[in-house]
């Protein structure tokens, strides 16, 4: 039962969640859907049980908004252990491959050829789905299923600490990207074999993991409204609706031109449709090809 139906106060927004190593990203929501009183809570990016940071949650109408914080750019703090690797290529695997441990000249060498946009194969522990099932079930099983490679950009890799064979490094990258098959590919240019012992998401987008809160402290005041996050993406505009429209935008009724106080910005495709108190009545997405409007979510009741 939401807590609007509980009688309580709204729970629409979205939460900064920063997660402790060794429990799951579910797990992470158990406080925030006891306090919020709704079970309507989600989490937008996946971290593995062994890393921790940054973890966004959308609770009640926001999980409409999910698909606005899932291709968000990501950025993380990763340690890698050159000279092994696991079969999960985490810390929680099995030790399958050894290699010599490459110098940090073979290292700075092979970081050119992965940044930029790659072609990569996600690790076969991981959610990737294979004809219906997800690969570490198939992995688990001492099946060895074969990824798709896809298509993820990194846009930055900056060294940190060389303290071999543990190399730390900040990495920002595309949603999408596997930074255990980043370490995997790095390692295979530097001559070499690697796993991520430790992994840190430090950003989601515009969210920093110093504005998170830990999940056993949350409370009702950590959670951010639809206003105060939605109009912080990027590529999402604002635009202002006429009062004498209020009422039919936050019902549903089909958008014209007219609902607007001024033409939206082009070049977007998302919309944060604001009243005159700056309070975030809907987001809508603009369909360039039909030439109309649809919501991508309602958040005033009246």
């Amino acid at each position: 039962m939401d807590g609007a139906a509980m009688g309580g106060a709204a729970a629409d927004g979205m939460v900064l969640l920063d997660k402790p190593v060794g429990i799951s990203s579910f797990r992470c929501l158990g406080r925030v859907k006891r306090v919020l009183g709704t079970r309507r809570v989600g989490h937008v990016g996946t971290l593995d049980p062994f890393a921790s940071g940054l973890l966004g949650a959308v609770a009640g109408r926001a999980t409409r908004l999910a698909g606005l914080l899932s291709g968000l750019d990501k950025r993380y703090l990763a340690t890698i252990r050159f000279g092994l690797e696991t079969d999960t290529l985490d810390p929680e695997g099995v030790v399958v491959h050894e290699a010599p441990i490459p110098d940090l000249d073979a290292i700075r060498h092979a970081l050119p050829a992965l940044t930029g946009r790659l072609r990569q194969r996600p690790p076969a522990f991981s959610a990737v789905q294979v004809a219906g099932r997800r690969a570490y079930a198939l992995a688990r099983r001492g099946e060895a299923p074969v990824l798709p490679l896809r298509d993820v950009t990194v846009t930055g890799a900056k060294l940190i600490d060389w303290q071999p064979p543990d190399l730390t490094v900040e990495l920002t990258c595309s949603a999408g990207t596997y930074v255990r098959s980043w370490a995997r590919d790095l390692a295979a240019a530097a001559a070499s074999r690697a796993y991520v012992t430790q992994l840190r998401r430090l950003s989601i987008g515009p969210f920093d993991c110093r504005h998170s809160v830990v999940p056993d402290d949350f409370e009702r005041n950590h959670l951010l409204p639809p206003a105060a996050f939605v109009r912080r993406l990027p590529g999402v505009q604002t635009v202002r609706i006429r009062p004498q429209f209020r009422r039919a935008l936050v019902h549903g009724q089909a958008v014209g031109g007219h609902f607007f106080t001024a033409d939206p910005a082009p070049g977007a495709n998302f919309y944060a449709a604001l009243d005159e108190n700056d309070i975030l009545l809907a987001v809508l997405r603009w369909h360039p090809a039909g030439g109309q409007w649809s919501y991508a979510g309602v958040f005033a009741d009246r």
